[in-house]
């Protein structure tokens, strides 16, 4: 028998790190499709301010509901998501930009 004759196998090997389960599989599946919608929908966000606005210019009743205690803790939100998406190379760019004033 030559080795044309054999039946070509192939060995497939996968660690134990990149073998994932139908559990993780959906898990992933879910996280990505959670990350492709939010980046749609962060992607609208002018268009979300517009119509809000305009809204809230229209019927000010609807927000009426919105008061300090909940405009501080949405103001609390936002400030720490953007704030989490900071890294040290933006406070090194920040350090270097000349301060007011100074030319």
């Amino acid at each position: 028998m030559t080795a044309t004759d054999e039946p070509s196998e192939q060995l497939s090997v996968q660690s134990p790190a990149t073998s994932l389960t139908s559990q993780e599989q959906k898990k992933n599946g879910l996280w990505e499709s959670y990350l492709k919608a939010t980046d749609v929908l962060t992607s609208f966000f002018p268009l979300w301010t517009v119509i809000f606005a305009g809204l809230a210019l229209k019927r000010p009743q609807t927000f009426a509901w919105f008061t300090t205690k909940y405009f501080t803790a949405s103001l609390a939100i936002l400030m720490l998501s953007m704030g989490i998406t900071l890294t040290p190379a933006d406070f090194d760019r920040a350090f270097q930009q000349p301060g007011p004033g100074t030319k």
